[in-house]
Protein backbone atom coordinates (compact mmCIF):
# COMPACT_ATOMS: atom_id res chain seq x y z
CA UNK A 1 0.00 0.00 0.00
CA UNK A 2 2.90 2.36 0.75
CA UNK A 3 4.33 1.65 -2.69
CA UNK A 4 0.94 2.23 -4.30
CA UNK A 5 0.42 5.60 -2.57
CA UNK A 6 3.95 7.01 -2.14
CA UNK A 7 6.08 5.17 -4.70
CA UNK A 8 8.25 3.23 -2.18
CA UNK A 9 7.48 0.39 0.20
CA UNK A 10 9.49 2.09 2.99
CA UNK A 11 8.15 5.62 2.40
CA UNK A 12 7.01 7.69 5.37
CA UNK A 13 3.33 8.65 4.96
CA UNK A 14 2.89 12.39 4.23
CA UNK A 15 0.34 14.51 2.45
CA UNK A 16 3.00 15.88 0.11
CA UNK A 17 3.97 12.34 -0.87
CA UNK A 18 0.51 11.63 -2.26
CA UNK A 19 -0.30 12.27 -5.86
CA UNK A 20 -2.20 15.46 -6.70
CA UNK A 21 -5.36 13.59 -7.79
CA UNK A 22 -5.48 11.64 -4.50
CA UNK A 23 -5.04 14.83 -2.47
CA UNK A 24 -7.87 16.51 -4.42
CA UNK A 25 -10.14 13.49 -3.95
CA UNK A 26 -9.70 13.34 -0.18
CA UNK A 27 -9.82 17.12 0.33
CA UNK A 28 -13.19 17.20 -1.49
CA UNK A 29 -14.50 14.41 0.77
CA UNK A 30 -14.41 11.93 -2.13
CA UNK A 31 -13.84 8.18 -1.90
CA UNK A 32 -10.46 6.71 -2.78
CA UNK A 33 -11.15 3.47 -4.68
CA UNK A 34 -8.48 0.84 -5.32
CA UNK A 35 -9.28 -1.64 -8.09
CA UNK A 36 -7.14 -4.78 -8.21
CA UNK A 37 -7.89 -6.29 -11.61
CA UNK A 38 -5.07 -8.81 -11.25
CA UNK A 39 -6.29 -10.28 -7.96
CA UNK A 40 -9.47 -11.84 -6.62
CA UNK A 41 -9.15 -10.80 -2.98
CA UNK A 42 -10.09 -13.15 -0.18
CA UNK A 43 -12.35 -11.64 2.51
CA UNK A 44 -9.51 -11.10 5.00
CA UNK A 45 -7.30 -9.56 2.28
CA UNK A 46 -10.08 -7.13 1.37
CA UNK A 47 -10.51 -6.14 5.03
CA UNK A 48 -6.73 -5.73 5.52
CA UNK A 49 -6.44 -3.56 2.41
CA UNK A 50 -9.18 -1.19 3.59
CA UNK A 51 -7.62 -1.03 7.08
CA UNK A 52 -4.10 -0.28 5.78
CA UNK A 53 -5.30 2.42 3.37
CA UNK A 54 -7.36 4.10 6.07
CA UNK A 55 -4.44 4.19 8.52
CA UNK A 56 -2.04 5.55 5.88
CA UNK A 57 -4.44 8.38 4.94
CA UNK A 58 -4.99 9.17 8.62
CA UNK A 59 -1.21 9.36 9.03
CA UNK A 60 -1.25 11.98 6.24
CA UNK A 61 -3.65 14.13 8.27
CA UNK A 62 -7.02 13.14 6.76
CA UNK A 63 -9.67 12.45 9.39
CA UNK A 64 -12.16 9.66 8.57
CA UNK A 65 -11.04 9.12 4.96
CA UNK A 66 -13.46 7.23 2.68
CA UNK A 67 -11.92 4.12 1.16
CA UNK A 68 -13.18 1.33 -1.10
CA UNK A 69 -11.30 -1.70 -2.42
CA UNK A 70 -12.52 -3.85 -5.33
CA UNK A 71 -11.04 -7.19 -6.29
CA UNK A 72 -12.27 -9.20 -9.28
CA UNK A 73 -15.07 -10.76 -7.22
CA UNK A 74 -16.34 -7.39 -6.01
CA UNK A 75 -16.24 -5.97 -9.56
CA UNK A 76 -18.23 -8.93 -10.86
CA UNK A 77 -20.72 -8.49 -8.03
CA UNK A 78 -21.23 -4.82 -8.89
CA UNK A 79 -21.59 -5.57 -12.61
CA UNK A 80 -24.32 -8.12 -11.86
CA UNK A 81 -26.58 -5.19 -10.94
CA UNK A 82 -26.34 -3.88 -14.51
CA UNK A 83 -27.14 -6.74 -16.94
CA UNK A 84 -27.08 -4.52 -20.03
CA UNK A 85 -23.48 -3.54 -19.17
CA UNK A 86 -22.53 -7.22 -18.68
CA UNK A 87 -24.02 -8.08 -22.08
CA UNK A 88 -22.11 -5.18 -23.63
CA UNK A 89 -18.82 -6.36 -22.07
CA UNK A 90 -19.18 -9.86 -23.55
CA UNK A 91 -19.86 -8.46 -27.02
CA UNK A 92 -23.65 -8.63 -27.16
CA UNK A 93 -24.21 -4.88 -27.51
CA UNK A 94 -25.65 -5.60 -30.99
CA UNK A 95 -28.07 -8.19 -29.59
CA UNK A 96 -31.19 -6.16 -30.41
CA UNK A 97 -31.79 -4.97 -26.85
CA UNK A 98 -31.87 -1.50 -25.31
CA UNK A 99 -30.88 -0.23 -21.91
CA UNK A 100 -33.49 1.79 -20.07
CA UNK A 101 -31.71 5.02 -21.05
CA UNK A 102 -31.76 4.03 -24.75
CA UNK A 103 -35.43 3.14 -24.38
CA UNK A 104 -36.21 6.53 -22.84
CA UNK A 105 -34.45 8.26 -25.75
CA UNK A 106 -36.93 6.76 -28.23
CA UNK A 107 -39.00 9.69 -29.62
CA UNK A 108 -42.23 7.76 -28.96
CA UNK A 109 -41.38 7.72 -25.24
CA UNK A 110 -40.76 11.45 -24.98
CA UNK A 111 -44.15 13.08 -25.56
CA UNK A 112 -45.82 14.91 -22.69
CA UNK A 113 -47.12 12.27 -20.28
CA UNK A 114 -50.60 12.64 -18.81
CA UNK A 115 -51.63 10.24 -16.07
CA UNK A 116 -55.09 9.70 -14.64
CA UNK A 117 -55.83 7.85 -11.42
CA UNK A 118 -56.21 4.55 -13.30
CA UNK A 119 -52.76 4.92 -14.91
CA UNK A 120 -51.15 5.77 -11.57
CA UNK A 121 -52.76 2.69 -10.01
CA UNK A 122 -51.54 0.55 -12.93
CA UNK A 123 -47.93 1.77 -12.48
CA UNK A 124 -47.99 1.01 -8.75
CA UNK A 125 -49.37 -2.49 -9.39
CA UNK A 126 -46.60 -3.31 -11.89
CA UNK A 127 -43.90 -2.13 -9.46
CA UNK A 128 -45.42 -4.11 -6.59
CA UNK A 129 -45.63 -7.27 -8.71
CA UNK A 130 -41.94 -6.96 -9.66
CA UNK A 131 -41.06 -7.18 -5.97
CA UNK A 132 -43.19 -10.28 -5.34
CA UNK A 133 -41.12 -13.48 -5.29
CA UNK A 134 -44.08 -15.55 -6.46
CA UNK A 135 -44.47 -13.48 -9.65
CA UNK A 136 -41.91 -14.05 -12.39
CA UNK A 137 -43.91 -13.13 -15.50
CA UNK A 138 -46.01 -9.98 -15.80
CA UNK A 139 -48.22 -9.78 -18.86
CA UNK A 140 -49.53 -6.34 -19.89
CA UNK A 141 -52.39 -6.32 -22.38
CA UNK A 142 -54.44 -3.59 -24.06
CA UNK A 143 -55.39 -2.25 -27.45
CA UNK A 144 -52.85 -0.48 -29.72
CA UNK A 145 -51.93 3.12 -28.89
CA UNK A 146 -53.38 3.01 -25.38
CA UNK A 147 -49.98 3.66 -23.77
CA UNK A 148 -48.92 0.18 -22.57
CA UNK A 149 -45.23 0.57 -23.39
CA UNK A 150 -44.95 4.09 -21.97
CA UNK A 151 -46.61 3.12 -18.68
CA UNK A 152 -44.37 0.05 -18.31
CA UNK A 153 -41.35 2.33 -18.88
CA UNK A 154 -42.54 4.63 -16.09
CA UNK A 155 -43.12 1.64 -13.80
CA UNK A 156 -39.61 0.20 -14.26
CA UNK A 157 -37.87 3.60 -14.05
CA UNK A 158 -37.93 3.26 -10.27
CA UNK A 159 -34.35 3.43 -8.91
CA UNK A 160 -34.64 -0.06 -7.42
CA UNK A 161 -35.63 -1.60 -10.78
CA UNK A 162 -34.08 0.51 -13.55
CA UNK A 163 -30.47 -0.82 -13.40
CA UNK A 164 -31.67 -4.35 -14.18
CA UNK A 165 -33.88 -3.40 -17.15
CA UNK A 166 -33.28 -4.78 -20.65
CA UNK A 167 -35.88 -3.80 -23.29
CA UNK A 168 -36.54 -5.73 -26.51
CA UNK A 169 -38.94 -4.26 -29.13
CA UNK A 170 -40.27 -7.55 -30.53
CA UNK A 171 -40.84 -11.09 -29.29
CA UNK A 172 -40.22 -12.52 -32.75
CA UNK A 173 -36.83 -10.80 -33.11
CA UNK A 174 -35.83 -11.66 -29.52
CA UNK A 175 -35.97 -15.41 -30.15
CA UNK A 176 -33.56 -15.02 -33.07
CA UNK A 177 -31.10 -12.89 -31.11
CA UNK A 178 -27.80 -13.64 -29.38
CA UNK A 179 -29.34 -12.18 -26.23
CA UNK A 180 -31.92 -15.00 -26.02
CA UNK A 181 -29.21 -17.66 -26.32
CA UNK A 182 -27.09 -15.94 -23.68
CA UNK A 183 -29.96 -15.79 -21.17
CA UNK A 184 -30.59 -19.51 -21.69
CA UNK A 185 -27.06 -20.48 -20.67
CA UNK A 186 -27.24 -20.10 -16.92
CA UNK A 187 -28.68 -18.20 -13.97
CA UNK A 188 -25.82 -15.71 -14.04
CA UNK A 189 -28.08 -12.72 -14.81
CA UNK A 190 -30.53 -10.82 -12.65
CA UNK A 191 -32.62 -9.14 -15.33
CA UNK A 192 -35.92 -7.34 -15.66
CA UNK A 193 -36.59 -8.31 -19.27
CA UNK A 194 -39.31 -6.35 -21.10
CA UNK A 195 -40.46 -7.76 -24.45
CA UNK A 196 -42.80 -5.58 -26.48
CA UNK A 197 -45.22 -6.70 -29.19
CA UNK A 198 -45.08 -10.29 -27.96
CA UNK A 199 -47.96 -12.34 -29.40
CA UNK A 200 -49.36 -15.62 -28.06
CA UNK A 201 -46.99 -17.93 -29.90
CA UNK A 202 -43.83 -15.96 -29.11
CA UNK A 203 -44.85 -15.40 -25.49
CA UNK A 204 -45.54 -19.08 -24.86
CA UNK A 205 -42.22 -20.12 -26.38
CA UNK A 206 -40.19 -17.47 -24.50
CA UNK A 207 -41.89 -18.11 -21.16
CA UNK A 208 -41.36 -21.87 -21.47
CA UNK A 209 -37.64 -21.30 -22.03
CA UNK A 210 -37.06 -18.64 -19.35
CA UNK A 211 -39.34 -19.67 -16.47
CA UNK A 212 -36.60 -21.92 -15.06
CA UNK A 213 -34.25 -18.89 -14.87
CA UNK A 214 -35.14 -17.53 -11.44
CA UNK A 215 -32.99 -14.43 -11.87
CA UNK A 216 -35.19 -13.20 -14.73
CA UNK A 217 -38.30 -11.11 -14.20
CA UNK A 218 -40.21 -11.11 -17.50
CA UNK A 219 -42.67 -8.45 -18.67
CA UNK A 220 -44.42 -9.11 -21.98
CA UNK A 221 -46.64 -6.57 -23.75
CA UNK A 222 -49.37 -7.53 -26.20
CA UNK A 223 -52.95 -6.85 -27.26
CA UNK A 224 -54.65 -9.84 -25.64
CA UNK A 225 -57.00 -11.61 -25.37
CA UNK A 226 -56.64 -12.83 -21.79
CA UNK A 227 -56.84 -16.59 -22.28
CA UNK A 228 -53.72 -17.93 -20.53
CA UNK A 229 -52.85 -18.85 -16.96
CA UNK A 230 -49.74 -19.68 -14.98
CA UNK A 231 -49.25 -19.59 -11.21
CA UNK A 232 -46.07 -17.51 -11.67
CA UNK A 233 -47.74 -15.08 -14.10
CA UNK A 234 -49.79 -11.96 -13.33
CA UNK A 235 -51.94 -10.27 -16.01
CA UNK A 236 -52.69 -6.53 -16.02
CA UNK A 237 -55.06 -4.73 -18.37
CA UNK A 238 -53.76 -1.32 -19.38
CA UNK A 239 -56.54 1.26 -18.80
CA UNK A 240 -57.56 3.78 -21.50
CA UNK A 241 -56.75 7.40 -20.76
CA UNK A 242 -59.72 9.40 -19.48
CA UNK A 243 -61.10 12.21 -21.67
CA UNK A 244 -59.82 14.79 -19.18
CA UNK A 245 -56.20 13.70 -19.74
CA UNK A 246 -56.76 13.36 -23.52
CA UNK A 247 -57.99 16.97 -23.59
CA UNK A 248 -54.87 18.07 -21.66
CA UNK A 249 -52.69 16.46 -24.35
CA UNK A 250 -54.64 18.27 -27.08
CA UNK A 251 -54.53 21.55 -25.15
CA UNK A 252 -50.72 21.27 -25.05
CA UNK A 253 -50.74 21.62 -28.84
CA UNK A 254 -53.63 24.06 -29.36
CA UNK A 255 -53.49 26.22 -26.19
CA UNK A 256 -57.27 26.67 -26.36
CA UNK A 257 -60.27 24.66 -25.19
CA UNK A 258 -62.64 25.07 -28.14
CA UNK A 259 -63.83 21.73 -29.61
CA UNK A 260 -61.44 19.69 -27.45
CA UNK A 261 -64.32 17.47 -26.30
CA UNK A 262 -65.17 16.53 -29.88
CA UNK A 263 -61.57 15.75 -30.78
CA UNK A 264 -61.09 13.75 -27.57
CA UNK A 265 -63.91 11.47 -28.73
CA UNK A 266 -61.87 10.61 -31.83
CA UNK A 267 -59.00 9.38 -29.66
CA UNK A 268 -60.99 6.73 -27.72
CA UNK A 269 -58.62 6.88 -24.75
CA UNK A 270 -55.45 6.54 -26.86
CA UNK A 271 -52.63 8.96 -25.95
CA UNK A 272 -50.81 7.98 -29.16
CA UNK A 273 -53.76 9.16 -31.27
CA UNK A 274 -54.17 12.26 -29.08
CA UNK A 275 -50.60 13.34 -29.84
CA UNK A 276 -51.12 12.65 -33.56
CA UNK A 277 -54.37 14.61 -33.70
CA UNK A 278 -52.96 17.46 -31.59
CA UNK A 279 -49.84 17.82 -33.74
CA UNK A 280 -51.88 17.82 -36.95
CA UNK A 281 -54.46 20.29 -35.62
CA UNK A 282 -51.58 22.60 -34.82
CA UNK A 283 -49.37 22.13 -37.89
CA UNK A 284 -51.45 20.35 -40.51
CA UNK A 285 -55.16 21.16 -40.01
CA UNK A 286 -56.05 20.24 -43.60
CA UNK A 287 -55.09 16.60 -42.89
CA UNK A 288 -55.82 15.91 -39.24
CA UNK A 289 -55.05 12.17 -39.43
CA UNK A 290 -51.82 12.34 -41.43
CA UNK A 291 -49.19 9.93 -40.07
CA UNK A 292 -45.93 11.48 -38.76
CA UNK A 293 -42.81 10.96 -40.86
CA UNK A 294 -40.88 9.04 -38.20
CA UNK A 295 -43.58 6.58 -37.06
CA UNK A 296 -46.02 4.74 -39.38
CA UNK A 297 -48.72 5.07 -36.73
CA UNK A 298 -51.67 3.62 -38.68
CA UNK A 299 -49.65 0.65 -39.88
CA UNK A 300 -48.77 0.00 -36.22
CA UNK A 301 -52.48 -0.21 -35.47
CA UNK A 302 -53.34 -2.33 -38.50
CA UNK A 303 -50.35 -4.66 -38.73
CA UNK A 304 -48.20 -4.08 -35.63
CA UNK A 305 -44.43 -4.64 -35.53
CA UNK A 306 -44.61 -8.15 -36.97
CA UNK A 307 -43.33 -8.45 -40.50
CA UNK A 308 -45.83 -9.39 -43.20
CA UNK A 309 -45.16 -9.83 -46.88
CA UNK A 310 -46.67 -7.09 -48.99
CA UNK A 311 -49.51 -9.31 -50.24
CA UNK A 312 -50.65 -10.32 -46.75
CA UNK A 313 -50.40 -6.76 -45.44
CA UNK A 314 -52.41 -5.41 -48.36
CA UNK A 315 -55.17 -7.98 -47.76
CA UNK A 316 -55.41 -6.86 -44.14
CA UNK A 317 -55.73 -3.22 -45.25
CA UNK A 318 -58.37 -4.04 -47.88
CA UNK A 319 -60.53 -5.90 -45.36
CA UNK A 320 -60.33 -3.08 -42.80
CA UNK A 321 -61.13 -0.45 -45.46
CA UNK A 322 -64.33 -2.28 -46.35
CA UNK A 323 -65.27 -2.81 -42.70
CA UNK A 324 -64.79 0.92 -42.14
CA UNK A 325 -67.63 1.67 -44.59
CA UNK A 326 -70.00 0.77 -41.77
CA UNK A 327 -70.41 2.08 -38.22
CA UNK A 328 -70.50 -1.53 -37.02
CA UNK A 329 -71.27 -4.95 -38.47
CA UNK A 330 -72.55 -8.34 -37.36
CA UNK A 331 -69.94 -11.09 -37.40
CA UNK A 332 -71.32 -13.94 -35.32
CA UNK A 333 -74.72 -15.65 -35.24
CA UNK A 334 -77.45 -14.46 -35.45
CA UNK A 335 -76.07 -11.50 -37.47
CA UNK A 336 -73.16 -13.18 -39.30
CA UNK A 337 -74.79 -12.42 -42.69
CA UNK A 338 -73.55 -8.85 -42.32
CA UNK A 339 -69.94 -10.07 -42.19
CA UNK A 340 -70.57 -12.30 -45.21
CA UNK A 341 -71.98 -9.28 -47.05
CA UNK A 342 -68.78 -7.29 -46.40
CA UNK A 343 -66.69 -10.31 -47.47
CA UNK A 344 -68.56 -10.31 -50.81
CA UNK A 345 -67.70 -6.61 -51.22
CA UNK A 346 -64.03 -7.39 -50.56
CA UNK A 347 -64.12 -10.11 -53.25
CA UNK A 348 -64.98 -7.43 -55.83
CA UNK A 349 -61.60 -5.83 -55.05
CA UNK A 350 -59.67 -9.03 -54.32
CA UNK A 351 -61.16 -12.12 -56.04
CA UNK A 352 -58.86 -14.43 -54.03
CA UNK A 353 -60.64 -13.53 -50.77
CA UNK A 354 -62.61 -16.36 -49.14
CA UNK A 355 -65.00 -16.35 -46.18
CA UNK A 356 -62.45 -18.37 -44.17
CA UNK A 357 -59.67 -15.92 -44.97
CA UNK A 358 -61.95 -12.99 -44.12
CA UNK A 359 -62.77 -14.55 -40.75
CA UNK A 360 -59.05 -15.06 -40.03
CA UNK A 361 -58.26 -11.39 -40.74
CA UNK A 362 -61.21 -10.18 -38.66
CA UNK A 363 -60.02 -12.37 -35.77
CA UNK A 364 -56.54 -10.84 -36.15
CA UNK A 365 -58.08 -7.41 -35.59
CA UNK A 366 -60.17 -8.68 -32.69
CA UNK A 367 -57.05 -10.09 -31.04
CA UNK A 368 -55.34 -6.71 -31.48
CA UNK A 369 -58.50 -5.09 -30.01
CA UNK A 370 -58.86 -2.86 -33.08
CA UNK A 371 -62.24 -4.52 -33.62
CA UNK A 372 -64.25 -4.67 -30.43
CA UNK A 373 -67.63 -6.06 -29.50
CA UNK A 374 -69.08 -9.54 -29.28
CA UNK A 375 -71.56 -10.45 -32.01
CA UNK A 376 -71.47 -6.93 -33.54
CA UNK A 377 -68.03 -5.39 -34.07
CA UNK A 378 -66.78 -1.80 -34.44
CA UNK A 379 -63.37 -0.15 -35.05
CA UNK A 380 -61.43 1.46 -32.17
CA UNK A 381 -60.20 4.19 -31.95
CA UNK A 382 -62.67 6.34 -33.87
CA UNK A 383 -59.78 8.19 -35.54
CA UNK A 384 -58.59 4.91 -37.07
CA UNK A 385 -62.13 4.24 -38.35
CA UNK A 386 -62.17 7.65 -40.05
CA UNK A 387 -58.66 7.14 -41.43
Amino acid sequence: MRRELFGKSNATPSRKGLGHAIQTCLEQNGTYALVTLGHDLLPHQHTDAVTHLTKLFEACGYAEPKVSVYGQGQIAGELDKYPSLCLDLIGLDDGGFRTIEDWKDNPQMQGVLQLGSEQEKFIKEIRAALHENAVQHIRVIGEPGIGKTRLVLVAVSDDNIAPSVVYVPSGEAFQKSKLFNELLKSDRYSVTLIIDDCDDRDRASIWKALKVRKGIKLITIDHGPDETYDSAMRIYHCPPLADEQIKKILFGYLQQNADLHNWAGWCSGSPRVAHLVGENLKSNPAHVLKSPADVPIWDRFIIGHKEMDSREAEQHRIVLRHIALFHRFGFESPVSEEGEFICDLVKETDPTMTWGRFQTIVQHYRDKRILQGRHTLFIVPKALHVH
